[in-house]
């Protein structure tokens, strides 16, 4: 194939992508379009800098993204989004808390039980980030 095709064709398809909806790192936040994401010691928080507002506080940057990237594109997810970045810290807290028990238990009984609630635990944070993810790429 001829290359000038396909540099046409490239720059064709580059110039009608609204790059707008790409986040970008600009100092210490996140920006996707008007909002900006920024990391303190409570999490994430969501602002309107058009408006200079708060959004939404998240606990996973994933979360976050899935706010402002959904805001960008005039749908308001937040409340759904807040719901499963809880539901996601309450399993990711309990697999944290069963692997550490794990470690320190001689009752097979025991170590047989909180083997499993790791298990399901586990199971949960990933079908609930991938929901989140699908809200991202969606």
């Amino acid at each position: 194939m001829n290359t000038d095709v396909l540099i046409r064709d490239l720059e064709d398809i580059v110039n009608s992508m609204d790059l707008s909806l790409l986040p970008y790192q600009k100092g210490n936040s996140i920006r996707i379009k008007n909002f900006a994401i920024r990391k303190n010691s409570q999490g994430f928080m969501i602002y309107d800098c058009e408006n200079n507002r708060l959004i939404a506080k998240t606990h996973f940057k994933t979360s976050a993204i899935a706010i402002a990237k959904n805001l960008a594109n005039q749908r308001d997810i937040v409340k759904e989004v807040q719901n499963l970045d809880r539901a996601l810290l309450k399993h990711y807290n309990d697999a944290i808390f069963f692997k550490h028990k794990i470690k320190g238990n001689c009752n097979l009984l025991e170590l047989e039980s909180r083997k499993i609630r790791l298990s399901v635990s586990v199971d949960e944070t990933y079908k609930i980030r991938h929901t989140i993810e699908e809200l991202i790429f969606d």
